[in-house]
Order: structure tokens, then C-alpha cells, then sequence
């Protein structure tokens, strides 16, 4: 360290600043190449040196002499660097890390090679470069003929160098494993983008990006869902006032937000399309905004008609062969009992003629009820409206449904449950026959859940419901539940599980 110091004051300002000037650059520079064609001119440089070379060292701490740079070094194709210097002096620079100094290489004339010792070396010095106790590479410089050995202020430069070409040659492979994460990086973000773009470009699903409602981005799928020519034509239009005026409000709450819902759009000629709408946060060009899915409902909804008229098909199927045997039942009751009537009057007896004439009655209005069922099929019955209150209508009918089963009636109404304009004997008729499911759910008994609110419906309801407010009955009893199989068929008439079912018990509901 005394030394160190002494040495400091000894050098030359020039040298000095010369110094500085050079690790400074050397940290500047980026090129592995440039560092070390660098070190090496200024180390023969500053000391005065006639060749000498730089080179790195692998992983496993041996030179490499593919990274070598020389100077003043005659090398031919394939030679290597170590046939030309001191092996005694590398070995112990790359193996035992050690500085390595040879003020005369003539006394050592044994211990270099053919070719060495024909370049007449005179003083050398080679330095392991060493980072953090790794071991990155070695500098090498020679003083030929010219001068027979090097002064203490020569080791000095040539020390600062090799530990300043240490840090500059790590920083280096640094550098170079940065730059190769970020291009690889880059590479895969390019890869997604263009994977991302060619997803957005071909998606059959319009998709658009709003900024403060404007749109700044549409997919071809938008220009042909929305029926303009080209893309220009969208870009700058409010996303608001390219949907239908009942939907604005619903669509510009759901803008910066995950929302899921049905809209309408008016395409450019003012066809009225409707929609499944997805929205979702985005940032486009630096730009926070919205990104907007829609899908073309109408070939689905054709699909879905198309269906719907097979199911109704099939219900209807159903529906004609349960009457066509609960007509037989009642006609066959009725004709049964007129036979005997007539058998009974051909003997004369009238006397006991009237429990006969009851039964056919009662025949007679079973068949007048189940036609009042069809009615109620056809189109609804002829309802008979008036303003009740739906506490007492609820509550009544259930309790009276309940009286002598083993099942007990739980209810929860809003404090002020709204009343409303309803046909009292169609919703009690409803109200019963969702109580019997329940009932003949719960064989052993248990508890049904009655539970009655106030909601208000918005445009785009999955109910597809007028907007406005409305009251929501909900029953839940503690039975089995219904198989998942059977899920689509519980509102189709004469459709059953149960013995005891008539299967028109939610048909009518329904």
C-alpha cells in the first residue's frame, strides 16, 4: 500500500489523466473486441512494451485462445499464442493466479519454447485478470530488445490496467447476457404480438378499442358486423352511439370494466343487430381504454328458433298422447256409467239411478278442468287482472297448500314488499302447484323457503325482462333436487317422476 502510494506521487500528471481517461472508456465500452484491442495498446503503451496479447479465459479458468488479441505477435492460421511467451509465466498467471514479472528472460532460456525464445522476450509481465475472484482472462506484455527490463511504475500502470480491463470485461459479458435476454425477450414479445395480431385479425368476433368512448382500433370482423367499408370509417366514432338507444347507458357504465351482457347495434344502415357484448380493460399505444368483443346473435338466435320449434314439437308430441289417455280415462268412465244408466232403465229400476249420474258428472268436470288446462296453454287462460298484495296472496296460498302435511312454511318478505297487478286465481294456481313439487319432494317432511324482494330490472337483463321493478318470489325446499338429466324437461307437459305426478303441475306454472 506504502509503495502504491509512493507510486502515485510519482507519476506524471499526464499519466495520470491519461489514466482516468482510459478506464473511463474502457467502462464506456460495450464491444468485448474493443475492450480488449483497447487494454492491450495501452498497456504496451504506458509501459513501453515491444508485443504482447490479451486473452480470456473459460468457465473452467483456461485460457482460450480463440478470444486472444495480439500484438506484434507473428501468429499464423491455427498457431497458438502460448508457442510464442513464457508457458512457466502463463501457467502460474492462469493456474495460481499469481502477477507474474521475469526481469530477463534470457537466464530462463530452458523454460521457454523454440519460438520464444527466437523472439528474445527480455523483461515480461503477465497479470491473471481477476473480478471478484474470478478468474476472466490474462494480459501479457514483453519489452523485445528494446529495453531489458521494466521499473516499478511499469507494474503499476500495467497492475491499474489489468484490474480496470477486469471490471471492463465483466461488465462486457454482462452486457452481452442483458442484450441477449432482451432480444431474446423481444423476439418472443414480437412473437406474441404478431401472434396476438393475426388472432385479432382473422377472430370472427368484432373487436374494437375505445378511448374515453372513442374508438381507436377495429378488426375487419367489426367493419363487416357493422356494415361500414372500410376500418377509417369506425376509428374517432363514439362506441355509444353505434349501439341502440336503450343499450348507451348500459354499455358506457360497463366501458374500463370486465361486463358480460346482450346488446343491439345499429349497423351503418340501420339494420338492427343483436349482439353478446364483452368488455374488458386495455391499453392501446400507451393509451388506457377499453376492449370490446361482439358476437352476431343472429344466425345462434336462428339456430336456437330452430331448435325451440323441435322441443315445442316434442312437447306437443307429449302433450297429445298424455290427453289423448286422460280423455280416454274420462270417456270411458262416462260411457262406463251411462251403460249401466241405460241397462238399469231397460229393467225399469230408476231408483239408484243418481250415484251413477254423480259419477259421469264428475267425469264431465274433470274434462271441463283439463280443457281449462289446455286453454291455459294456448294463451294463457283469460286473466282477470286487479292490484293485490303479494304478502298476503304468497303467504295464503302457501300456508293453505301446507295444511295438513308434514312440511312447514318459512317466510322472509321485504319490509315493504311492493303489490302488483296480477290475475289472483292464475298465480295461486302457480303458487300451488310449485308447493306440490315441493311437498312430493319432501316425503319425510322438512322446511320450504319462501322468500319475497323487490328488485328493479335494467336494459339487457339475462331474464329478458322489460326494465322496471318488479317483486321476485323465490322457493326452496330441502328434497333431493331434480336429476340434471331431467333439467330441460320439468316445464313439459305430462312429464313426470313421480306416481303420483299428473306432469302438468309446472307445465301450467310455467
Amino acid at each position: 500500500e506504502t509503495l502504491s502510494k509512493e507510486l502515485w506521487v510519482t507519476a506524471g500528471k499526464d499519466d495520470i489523466l491519461r489514466l482516468q481517461e482510459v478506464t473511463g472508456r474502457l467502462i464506456s465500452l460495450g464491444s468485448l473486441d474493443t475492450i480488449l484491442d483497447t487494454v492491450l495498446q495501452e498497456a504496451i503503451a504506458f509501459v513501453k512494451g515491444d508485443r504482447g496479447f490479451i486473452a480470456l479465459t473459460n468457465d473452467d479458468g483456461v485460457m482460450d485462445s480463440t478470444t486472444c488479441v495480439t500484438h506484434n505477435i507473428p501468429l499464423d492460421a491455427g498457431m497458438d499464442v502460448r508457442n510464442f511467451v513464457s508457458r512457466t509465466a502463463l501457467t502460474r498467471a492462469v493456474q495460481n493466479r499469481e502477477h507474474v514479472t521475469i526481469p530477463n528472460t534470457e537466464l530462463l532460456k530452458d523454460g521457454l519454447t523454440s519460438s520464444a525464445a527466437q523472439l528474445n522476450l527480455g523483461a515480461l509481465m503477465c497479470y491473471p485478470l481477476v473480478f471478484s475472484d474470478n478468474l476472466v482472462g490474462v494480459l501479457y506484455v514483453d519489452s523485445g530488445a528494446r529495453i531489458s527490463h521494466f521499473s516499478d511504475l511499469d507494474h503499476f500502470y500495467f497492475k491499474l490496467l489489468a484490474d480496470q480491463a477486469a471490471i471492463a470485461i465483466e461488465n462486457a459479458k454482462l452486457y452481452d447476457r442483458l442484450r441477449n435476454v432482451n432480444e431474446q425477450l423481444e423476439d418472443r414479445v414480437e412473437e406474441s404480438e404478431r401472434r396476438y395480431s393475426e388472432l385479432i385479425h382473422i377472430s370472427p368476433d368484432a373487436i374494437v378499442v375505445t378511448t374515453d368512448k372513442v374508438i381507436t382500433f377495429a378488426n375487419p370482423a367489426a367493419v363487416e358486423l357493422f356494415g361500414v367499408g372500410q376500418v377509417e370509417t369506425l376509428l374517432g366514432q363514439d362506441i355509444t352511439l353505434l349501439v341502440h338507444h336503450d343499450y348507451r347507458e348500459l354499455l358506457a357504465e360497463s366501458l374500463g370494466k370486465r361486463e358480460n351482457f346482450q346488446a343491439r347495434i345499429l349497423r351503418n344502415d340501420d339494420e338492427p343487430v343483436d349482439v353478446d357484448l364483452a368488455t374488458a380493460p386495455s391499453t392501446f399505444e400507451g393509451a388506457k381504454g377499453t376492449l370490446i368483443m361482439a358476437r352476431d346473435m343472429t344466425e345462434r338466435r336462428k339456430f336456437e328458433a330452430e331448435l325451440l320449434k323441435a322441443q315445442k314439437l316434442d312437447s306437443v308430441s307429449t302433450l297429445a298422447g298424455g290427453l289423448a289417455h286422460d280423455f280416454n280415462n274420462i270417456l270411458t268412465a262416462i260411457l262406463g256409467n251411462i251403460s249401466v244408466a241405460e241397462m238399469r232403465l231397460s229393467r225399469g229400476r230408476t231408483d239408484d239411478l243418481a250415484p251413477i249420474l254423480k259419477k259421469s258428472e264428475k267425469g264431465c268436470l274433470q274434462a271441463r278442468e283439463l280443457t281449462r288446462q289446455l286453454l291455459t296453454f294456448a294463451r294463457g287462460g283469460d286473466p282477470i287482472k286487479r292490484v293485490v298484495s303479494v304478502r298476503n296472496l304468497v303467504h295464503d296460498s302457501v300456508t293453505l297448500m301446507l295444511r295438513g302435511t308434514s312440511v312447514r312454511g318459512q317466510f322472509n318478505f321485504a319490509d315493504k314488499l311492493h303489490s302488483a297487478e296480477v290475475d289472483h286465481g292464475q298465480i295461486g294456481q302457480v303458487i300451488n302447484n310449485i308447493v306440490l313439487n315441493a311437498v312430493q319432494a319432501m316425503p319425510a317432511g322438512g322446511t320450504l323457503k319462501v322468500v319475497g324482494d323487490n328488485v328493479t330490472i335494467k336494459q339487457g337483463c339475462k331474464r329478458n325482462l322489460p326494465p322496471g321493478k318488479y317483486v321476485l318470489i323465490t322457493f326452496r325446499d330441502e328434497g333431493v333436487g331434480i336429476p340434471e338429466k331431467h333439467l330441460p324437461n320439468i316445464f313439459d307437459p305430462y312429464f313426470t317422476t313421480k306416481q303420483e305426478g299428473s306432469g302438468l303441475g309446472l307445465a301450467t306454472a310455467y
